[in-house]
C-alpha cells in the first residue's frame, strides 16, 4: 500500500530495531505460511506497524520471538516474531489491501501488472474473506466508497479523507486482541492516522496528479502545501494524543520512536522540514489525571 509508517532507524536502540526487524520477518512468515509463497511480495510496512501495535496492548509474558527459517537467508536461523492470533490477523488484512488496490488499479486505469496480480492474488484474497468476513467487508466498502468520492471530485479534503481514516480504523479495531476499555483509544489513533496517510499521500501526488489530471483534494480545494502540512499536523496530533493515554504492555520504544520521530521524519523526507514534534511520550495520566479524564471523554 502505502508504506509511510516507519520508525526513525538512528533514534532507535540496536535491540529495539532488531525487534522491528523481527515482527517484519514475522509477517513474512505469517504471509507465506497462510496465503502462499507468492504473498510474501505484499509484505509492507504499514501492516508490520499494525502487528507491533496490536502486540504491544497483549498482556502476556511470553517472548515475542523465536528462531525461523526464512528463504533469502539461507543457512542460518533469524529472529521473527511468533505466528499468533495478531500476526495471522495483519497478513490477512496486508492481503487484502494489497488485493483490492489490484483491483481498483486494473478496474479504473487498466494497468496490466495489476491486473496479472489481482488474479494471481484472487485466491489468497478470498482465504483472507472467508477468515476474517467482517474485516473484508469494512475493506471492501470502504474503498468502494473511497473511490466514489473521488469519481465524484469530492470538493472536502475532510470528506475524503475521513473516508479512509475509517477504512483504517475498521482495518485495525476489528481485531478481537483489543481489549474494551483500549478500543475507543485505539479508534482515535488508527482513525487520525489514516487521514494522516491519505493527506500525505495526496500532498506527494500533487504535482503528478497536476499533469496526468488526476482527482486530488488539495486540487481541488484549492489549498496550498503550506495549509496541507497543517492538516497533516493537525491529524497527527490527535493520533499522539490518543496514544499518550494508552496502556501498551510492549514494544513501546519501537512505538514511541515511531509516533514521536518516525512519521514526523516521514514528512521531512517528502515535504520538506515540519514543525509540531514531541520528543517524547507524555505520562498524561500521572501528570495530570484530571486532564487524562478530560482527554478521555473527548475521545468517547
Amino acid at each position: 500500500m502505502f508504506g509511510y509508517i516507519l520508525p526513525y532507524k538512528p533514534y532507535l536502540r540496536m535491540c529495539d530495531y532488531a525487534l522491528y526487524k523481527a515482527y517484519y520477518c514475522g509477517l513474512c512468515k505469517a504471509l507465506q505460511s497462510s496465503f502462499g509463497l507468492h504473498s510474501q511480495y505484499l509484505l509492507n510496512y504499514d501492516c508490520t506497524f499494525m502487528a507491533i501495535f496490536l502486540s504491544a496492548l497483549q498482556e502476556t509474558d511470553t517472548p515475542p520471538c523465536e528462531p525461523g527459517s526464512c528463504l533469502y537467508v539461507l543457512f542460518k536461523k533469524i529472529p521473527m516474531a511468533k505466528k499468533n492470533n495478531v500476526m495471522e490477523y495483519c497478513a490477512a488484512v496486508n492481503v487484502l489491501l494489497a488485493y483490492y488496490k489490484f483491483y481498483d488499479d486494473w478496474n479504473d486505469e487498466k494497468k496490466v501488472l495489476s491486473g496479472i496480480s489481482y488474479g494471481l492474488y484472487k485466491s489468497a484474497a478470498k482465504k483472507a474473506a472467508r477468515m476474517y468476513p467482517e474485516t473484508n467487508n469494512a475493506i471492501k466498502n470502504g474503498l468502494a466508497e473511497l473511490e466514489k468520492l473521488e469519481k465524484e471530485k469530492c470538493e472536502s479534503v475532510d470528506i475524503v479523507a475521513n473516508s479512509f481514516g475509517e477504512l483504517m480504523k475498521n482495518c485495525v479495531c476489528s481485531n478481537k486482541a483489543i481489549l474494551p476499555n483500549d478500543l475507543k483509544l485505539c479508534e482515535a489513533i488508527s482513525y487520525n492516522i489514516g487521514k494522516w496517510i491519505y493527506l500525505l499521500d495526496a500532498e506527494i501526488d500533487r504535482e503528478q496528479d497536476i499533469k496526468k489530471g488526476n482527482y486530488n483534494p488539495f486540487i481541488v480545494c484549492n489549498i496550498d502545501s503550506k495549509h496541507a502540512k497543517i492538516l497533516m499536523d493537525i491529524a497527527l496530533s490527535e493520533a499522539i494524543l490518543a496514544y499518550d493515554l494508552l496502556q501498551l504492555h510492549s514494544n513501546s520504544e519501537i512505538l514511541d520512536n515511531i509516533f514521536y520521530e518516525g512519521l514526523y521524519k516521514m514528512m521531512d523526507r517528502h515535504l520538506g522540514e515540519c514543525s509540531c514534534k514531541k520528543k517524547k511520550r507524555l505520562d498524561l495520566k500521572k501528570q495530570s489525571p484530571l486532564l487524562a479524564n478530560k482527554m478521555n471523554e473527548e475521545i468517547k
